[in-house]
């Protein structure tokens, strides 16, 4: 029987633990944002290590994952640790870019969406998706509908529009106040001379 040997030492020998960890760790590659800072308690994020060291926005241009080199298409704005060095791999430049080493896979980040657009262009798509969605809790709606319509309190919410505004211009004025109070399209609001003061308030209460 052969024996052991003796030139194989522990240090030969690894884990599965070990290799398992390893598999769970990635390289990135980029560049640091100047000014570029973000404060670890502010933020709600914790650094990958725990260590109590604030983390700073990078410009991620690709990574290393179980020796594979992958460059992404575009450059993502990531929350990470300071870097470990210049890079030194994957044919980046170390004169330019840097490298965080082992960095756990679900380690998680800050990840920003950059694109450049007009304040307006930004704003708009939000206000369009709120504006839908624009209503009132009924006491409150029921409140408005009394309010622009002049009506006193002891009218019933069952009295039609056409009673309250015989003319069909003074209807559209009172749809329309009703429409600015909450704020919604004029044309959600029912002002036939038929419909009730209750139909107004269903139209905008939640």
């Amino acid at each position: 029987m052969a024996g052991k040997n003796k030139q194989i030492t522990d240090k030969h020998y690894t884990s599965i633990s070990e290799v398992a960890g390893r598999q769970s760790l990635i390289s990135v590659f980029g560049k640091l944002l100047k000014n570029g800072e973000i404060k670890s308690d502010a933020s709600g994020l914790t650094h990958p290590s725990g260590a109590d060291e604030n983390l700073q926005l990078a410009q991620v241009v690709g990574y290393m994952e179980q020796g594979q080199c992958v460059r992404l298409t575009e450059p993502q704005l990531i929350a990470l640790p300071a870097p470990d060095g210049p890079a030194d791999g994957c044919g980046w430049d170390p004169k330019e870019y840097v490298v965080w080493k082992s960095l756990p896979k679900n380690w998680v980040t800050l990840h920003l969406q950059a694109s450049t657009k007009s304040l307006q262009d930004s704003l708009k798509p939000f206000a369009v998706a709120a504006a839908t969605t624009n209503c009132l809790e009924l006491p409150d709606a029921i409140t408005l509908v009394r309010s622009c319509s002049n009506a006193p309190d002891n009218v019933p919410l069952s009295t039609p529009l056409g009673q309250l505004f015989p003319a069909a211009t003074a209807r559209t004025s009172f749809c329309q106040r009703v429409a600015d109070g909450v704020p919604i399209d004029r044309s959600k609001i029912p002002c036939g001379a038929a419909n009730t003061l209750q139909d107004v308030v269903d139209a905008i209460a939640c």
